[in-house]
C-alpha cells in the first residue's frame, strides 16, 4: 500500500531562531476525498489557493480580513485535517544551536535544513502504525529549487543505507507546487501552526497554546539527533 507524505517546511535559517519541517501523511483511503473538500471549502470563500503566512498577517487575497471572516475559513480547514485519518508530523530545531556547533559538525550535516528534512523522512518511516508491513511512503514536498538537490542526495544516501532503521518504507521524494496541491496547503498550515507552537514554548514565558495547533493534539518526543535538540512533534496515529 502506498502512503502519501505531504511536507513544508516554515523558519527562516538566517533569522536563527526556530526552523521547522512538517506535514500531514496517510494511505490513499485515509486521504480519500480530502482534496476535494479541501478544494470546495476555498471555492466557498473564493479561493483556489490558501497559504498560511499570507493568511495570518494579511497579505495579498486576505488584505483587510475581519478576524471572525478568517475564522469562518479557518475553522473549517482545520477540522478537515483533524476529522481525516491522517497524521501530522513534524520536527523543529533551535538555530541558535547550529550557530554553536563545531565546524566538524556544521561539515557533516551540511546546513540545518538537510539536518531536520532527514529527520522528518527517517523518524515517518519507523512509525509502524502509520506505514504498516509491506507500505511504500512517497515524500512530496513543496518545490524549493535552492533545497531540491540537496534534498534529493540526502533522501538517497539514508534509502540506501543498509543499517538505517525504517528505509524499507521509504519509496520516492518528489517535488510539487503548493498552490495546485490542496495536501501541500494543509502542510503549510500544520508547519506554520508547528514553529509558532515552539516559539511559545520557547519563549521562557509561554502563552496559550493557538487554537489550530490544540485541535491537532499533539504529542512531545525529543529526538536523539545532535544532543536531543531536535524535537519531534506527532498527532495522533491513524486507524491501520
Amino acid at each position: 500500500m502506498l502512503v502519501k507524505a505531504f511536507f513544508d517546511e516554515s523558519g527562516d535559517i538566517g533569522l536563527g531562531d526556530i526552523f521547522a519541517i512538517g506535514g500531514v501523511a496517510g494511505s490513499l483511503d485515509h486521504w480519500g476525498n480530502f482534496a476535494q473538500e479541501w478544494s470546495a471549502i476555498l471555492k466557498h470563500a473564493d479561493l483556489d489557493d490558501f497559504h498560511m503566512n499570507e493568511f495570518e498577517n494579511r497579505r495579498g487575497y486576505f488584505e483587510g480580513w475581519e478576524e471572525a471572516r478568517k475564522r469562518d475559513l479557518l475553522k473549517p480547514l482545520v477540522d478537515l485535517i483533524v476529522g481525516s485519518p491522517v497524521i501530522a508530523f513534524g520536527a523543529t530545531f533551535d538555530l541558535a544551536v547550529w550557530n554553536q556547533l563545531s565546524d566538524r559538525m556544521k561539515r557533516r550535516w551540511v546546513d540545518p535544513y538537510l539536518l531536520v528534512f532527514q529527520v522528518v523522512v527517517q523518524i515517518l518511516a519507523q512509525i509502524s502504525k502509520s506505514v504498516g508491513e509491506g507500505h511504500t511512503i512517497s515524500y512530496i514536498f513543496d518545490r524549493k529549487d535552492k533545497f531540491r538537490a540537496k534534498a534529493e542526495d540526502a533522501f538517497n544516501q539514508l534509502r540506501d543505507m543498509p543499517d538505517r532503521s525504517g528505509r524499507e518504507h521509504m519509496g520516492e521524494i518528489l517535488f510539487r507546487d503548493r498552490p495546485t496541491v490542496p495536501e501541500l496547503q494543509a502542510a503549510d498550515m500544520f508547519v506554520y501552526e508547528l514553529r509558532k507552537y515552539e516559539l511559545n514554548q520557547r519563549s521562557g514565558r509561554p502563552r496559550a497554546t493557538r487554537w489550530p495547533m490544540k485541535q491537532f493534539a499533539i504529542k512531545e518526543e525529543r529526538g536523539q539527533v545532535l544532543r536531543g535538540d531536535v524535537r519531534i512533534l506527532v498527532s495522533g496515529i491513524p486507524p491501520t
